[in-house]
């Protein structure tokens, strides 16, 4: 027996099933527009309160402008007005006004009239002309009285004409200098509100009112294009894709100086980009960053921070290690020591500890040896300089010598500082001194020393200047022969030192060397 409860597919209601399904797709839909307009494009939103900030600033200035103004452009326009009235009341201006209008009138008519005249002469040319060309003596008999008799009806306005023309310019002139002190109001009046009028079209250009609504305008993606920066493996050019001015609009934009982020003025923004154009460097050049980003995670390279894949996760270098980039451009960064003094004082330093010797940096090393900041003395003739007890124990130890040496401690055992030592004076080349005069006077060479400004540059137990070496202890260091030629000529000896000759007799450098080789006992051998 068949079922009596079955009803067949085709009387069966799915509208259920129907609704529950149309519902979850508009549901979806709206959900995807939803995060496509507004949950993936945060930078709309900074954009909204770029606008409404920049209209609320553009405001701010067009009623201080107005208030500054507004007592200047009410006194100008009072005396406009009594200007205007009294210019209207004199019947001088009145009667020059209306005879001006009338003489004006009488030129249009007779230039007209003058002009009909010519029309006419014209097309008698052309008969006549026509006559000519086609050789009909009939005709050019018939015409030629004619022209003639036009021409001289043209010419017959002339005298009207320039009569017409010189009152009117009189008239003119009397006209412009009875309103001539009205036309100084106007201009002092359009002067004084060119500004505010300038403001007043910026700020309705900013926003679109509609009735009593104003419409902001619509966000859109800012983007700049730089070329010849980037390549590929193949060296193939490639384009970088800035879009931080999405965000961060105001950074071009002077005015701005004291607003929040994103939206501040560029700190010097003239210098800058005077010499760092925005459409040719862009931002993620110097800043880093991920430029092509419009998201600020990933823009500022905060989304895979353990990553560190350039152009891929650069993070945005922050403070002062934002000085960093700048030697992709200037290795050298003496030009931009104001905007990179962290920098700058980091390049000094590299060069002033002698780092150079044993690092290779770019723009340092590149420069030519004679020019790069020597940090130690010259060592080729040092054996002529140096007693060799001396050279051990400073090779083993240069502070025990002097603290505030800038040689390191290479904490060599006394074997090898002597391995050292017996290379250097193995390697050291002859220097041709002069003979040490005998005798000596420690006292006067002591007087002489502190007189004419030694200790200007030297010190002597604390006392003195730092730019030179210490000196000490120099009797334990130096042997007495080569002090004498040092003295006499530095440069013979160092053509590159600093020290200036100074202006001694061979006597008085004696007595100076005397004096000198009595600071410090001479070291003994430590063998």
């Amino acid at each position: 027996m068949a079922n009596q409860d079955y009803t067949p597919v085709e009387e069966r209601s799915y509208s259920r099933i129907f609704f529950v399904l149309s519902m979850l797709l508009v549901v979806a839909t709206l959900g995807a527009v939803w995060d496509e307009v507004f949950r993936r494009r945060p930078w709309k939103d900074y954009q909204k309160a770029f606008f409404e900030l920049e209209y609320q600033k553009t405001k701010q200035e067009y009623e201080a402008k107005r208030a500054a103004v507004a007592d200047k452009q009410q006194q100008l326009q009072e005396e406009l007005a009594r200007a205007k009235a009294a210019l209207e009341a004199d019947t001088t201006y009145q009667q020059v006004r209306r005879e001006l209008g009338e003489v004006k009138a009488r030129l249009a008519e007779v230039t007209q009239e003058q002009r009909f005249a010519k029309s006419r002469l014209d097309e008698a040319y052309y008969w006549y002309d026509k006559a000519q060309e086609e050789r009909d003596a009939a005709a050019i008999e018939h015409w030629t009285p004619r022209v003639r008799q036009l021409e001289a009806a043209v010419k017959q306005y002339d005298p009207t004409l320039q009569e017409l023309t010189q009152r009117r310019d009189a008239l003119q002139q009397k006209l412009d200098a009875l309103t001539a002190p009205v036309k100084a109001l106007e201009d002092q009046l359009r002067e004084v509100t060119t500004d505010l009028k300038l403001i007043q079209d910026r700020l309705e250009g900013l926003q679109l009112k509609v009735g009593p609504f104003r419409l902001s305008r619509t966000p859109e993606i800012k983007q700049i294009v730089i070329e010849g920066v980037d390549t590929t493996n193949f060296g193939e050019p490639l384009m970088r894709i800035d879009r931080c001015m999405t965000c961060h609009m105001g950074i071009d934009r002077p005015g701005f100086e004291d607003a929040p982020q994103p939206f501040t003025t560029h700190p010097d923004r003239e210098e800058i980009f005077g010499k760092h154009p925005l459409k040719k460097f862009g931002c993620s050049l110097c800043h880093l960053g991920q430029g092509v980003a419009l998201d600020l995670e990933e823009a500022h390279g905060e989304v895979r921070p353990i990553e560190r894949t350039p152009w891929i996760n650069e993070p945005l270098l922050k403070g002062e290690w934002l000085q960093a980039s700048c030697r992709q451009c200037h290795l050298v960064p003496f030009t931009i020591r104001k905007y990179a003094p962290l920098l700058f004082q980091g390049y000094r330093m590299f060069r002033r500890w002698g780092c150079v010797g044993c690092h290779v940096a770019e723009g340092v090393a590149a420069e030519p040896l004679d020019q790069v900041e020597r940090v130690g003395p010259n060592l080729t003739r040092v054996a002529s300089k140096v007693n060799a007890p001396w050279l051990v124990r400073w090779i083993q130890n240069p502070r025990a010598y002097l603290p505030a040496t800038r040689m390191p401690n290479y904490h060599f055992s006394p074997a090898e500082a002597e391995a050292v030592a017996a290379y250097l004076l193995d390697a050291s080349t002859p220097f041709d001194m002069l003979p040490l005069p005998p005798g000596g006077d420690a006292e006067n060479g002591k007087a002489i020393f502190e007189s004419i400004g030694c200790l200007g540059c030297h010190a002597i137990n604390g006392k003195g200047g730092t730019f030179g070496p210490d000196l000490g202890q120099v009797g334990s260091k130096v042997n007495a022969q080569w002090l004498f030629n040092w003295i006499k000529d530095p440069r013979r000896y160092d053509p590159h030192t600093k020290m200036p000759r100074l202006p001694l007799t061979d006597a008085q450098i004696r007595d100076v060397v005397a004096y000198l080789a009595s600071l410090g006992t001479p070291s003994e051998d430590p063998a």
